[in-house]
């Protein structure tokens, strides 16, 4: 997944790795998707 991240006032394109973790119901009955967000930070830009 590709976005703009802003932190302090500065915007970067950020790429974020998605995994779809699956479906399920909850107690109410509604569907539910599970996924799994993980990237890396910059801590020099703040993004």
């Amino acid at each position: 997944m590709k976005g703009d991240l802003t932190s302090k006032d500065i915007s970067k394109q950020v790429e974020l790795n998605v995994v779809f973790g699956g479906m399920m119901k909850d107690p109410r009955g509604n569907e539910k998707a599970g996924y799994s967000i993980s990237g890396k930070r910059n801590a020099k830009t703040g993004v």
